[in-house]
């Protein structure tokens, strides 16, 4: 269909209520879905992005498919983001932001939000960052931005504690000028 339809949210939260086997083959279909995402069109990503929101907010598929979702640069599509963002969107119309972040925030979740919202590569949190502010999604970031600040700060002292130690350059090839000179006048 051109338009998405709660119907199909709520005929697929009956077949997953319905017997434990339908779980496991929608967590595989999100996958496939969000593999093929460079096949579909426009409004298909939209229907799909929504369609799997919808699924996700009703709790009878877990957040654990999230990890089959990357965000880097080398890593993402244009058509994986635009899926993403209709998912997300959805997320927070059935939930609401707080509540979004309260899930994203359990422990029990963290490990399957590596690749969506990665806590150890500057690169890709600057890039998950910037994503989610674009799509006015910012407040699930709040965690990626502090530790990008420590990260930073880190940087920062470390840059300064190697200036003190010697580590200015000018003063460096200056040290070393003075080796030469010694040398050439010894010969």
């Amino acid at each position: 269909e051109s338009t998405y339809s709660k119907f199909y949210g709520l005929l697929s939260e009956r077949l997953c209520s319905s017997h434990k086997s339908w779980r496991p083959a929608f967590e595989k279909i999100f996958q496939q879905n969000y593999d093929d995402c460079g096949e579909l069109e426009p409004f298909q990503l939209r229907t799909i992005g929504k369609f799997w929101g919808h699924i996700l907010a009703s709790d009878y598929i877990g957040f654990e498919v999230l990890e089959y979702v990357h965000m880097g640069e080398e890593e993402t599509t244009a058509p994986g983001r635009i899926f993403l963002k209709f998912m997300m969107q959805e997320l927070v119309a059935d939930l609401g932001i707080e509540e979004l972040n309260r899930r994203l925030a359990d422990e029990y979740i963290q490990p399957f939000l590596k690749n969506l919202l990665p806590l150890s590569d500057p690169a890709k949190m600057r890039y998950s960052i910037n994503y989610f502010t674009a799509i006015g999604l910012g407040a699930v970031t709040e965690k990626m931005r502090e530790k990008l600040n420590i990260i930073n700060e880190s940087i920062k002292e470390g840059k300064q504690v190697g200036m003190q130690a010697g580590g200015d350059t000018k003063r460096g090839r200056d040290r070393f000028a003075n080796v030469r000179d010694t040398k050439s006048q010894d010969k």
